[in-house]
């Protein structure tokens, strides 16, 4: 895998990079057919200017300002995972580096666990639809829900 980290306005320690290249093998892991070459991974983490995350407003849910106020971010990044043609994208936000690397991985890790679901029928949670379409699978389902097994 090939990894290219940027970092603009602060500083990457070596104890960030071992976590970062922890996370890397996850992936490798999760994509074990895949060649080294084929996959390029761009980490980009920065020092956040404005220092808040994007406001989300839902009145009914809020009694007051300070609820609805965001939370400090301190650093922001974005993660772009390519294999082959595919590009996985993720924009995050948190208030320490290894914060926004943990947010930024579990994003990229939902979009590849969907990717895995979608391209590679053997890693599918349901490769071969006969269970669904016969109605085994509920009709198991229900015999377990009325024994209590």
């Amino acid at each position: 895998m090939i990894l290219k980290l940027t970092c603009k306005n602060c500083q990457i320690s070596s104890k960030i990079k071992q976590y970062i290249d922890k996370h890397l093998k996850k992936i490798t892991r999760l994509l074990p057919g895949m060649k080294e070459d084929l996959v390029v991974f761009k980490l980009i983490i920065r020092r956040n200017i404005d220092k808040y995350y994007p406001a989300k407003t839902r009145t009914h849910r809020h009694r007051s300002y300070a609820d609805i106020r965001p939370a400090l971010a301190y650093f922001e990044g974005a993660a772009t995972f390519r294999l082959g043609k595919r590009q996985l994208y993720a924009h995050f936000k948190g208030q320490a580096v290894k914060e926004c690397i943990d947010r930024g991985f579990d994003l990229i890790f939902r979009k590849l666990k969907q990717y895995k679901d979608l391209h590679f029928r053997s890693e599918s949670q349901y490769p071969d639809h006969n269970s669904i379409r016969d109605g085994r699978l509920s009709l198991q389902l229900k015999l377990q829900s009325v024994t209590g097994r």
